[in-house]
């Protein structure tokens, strides 16, 4: 039950906070708080209330007695970053590379990768 309740209430607050962001326009006081990195306000929605959880979680476990009980040696390994969006939702169209090609990202920069292992540039189409 207090691992129930541990949830509900950092989904509550991630909840709030992501609000705050989304009405301001703004994530400077998320990074402020030390809650998420620049690099993770640059992540699609759903990575970035992700990363809020595991923040407030990781600070909220230490400050309630029956949640560091439950969890009392709390870490959050660091994360790898999401995969790009897909091609439809980047360019607004599919091309042909989407169906079979993953998404290999090197120096910034997306490519595609066919299963033959050559690399494409989407952006040179």
């Amino acid at each position: 039950e207090a691992l129930r309740r541990l949830e509900r209430v950092v989904a509550e607050t991630v909840q709030s906070r992501y609000s705050e962001y989304m009405i301001g326009g703004s994530g400077d006081h998320l990074v402020a708080a030390g809650l998420v990195t620049e690099r993770q306000l640059q992540q699609p929605a759903s990575w970035l209330r992700q990363s809020l959880f595991a923040s407030l979680l990781q600070r909220m476990v230490p400050q309630v007695p029956a949640f560091r009980e439950l969890i009392p040696e709390l870490e959050v390994p660091a994360r790898v970053p999401p995969l790009p969006c897909p091609e439809e939702e980047q360019l607004g169209e599919m091309g042909f590379w989407s169906a079979a090609c993953l998404p290999v990202e090197f120096d910034g920069t997306t490519f595609m990768m066919a299963p033959t292992g050559l690399l494409i540039d989407p952006s040179t189409r």
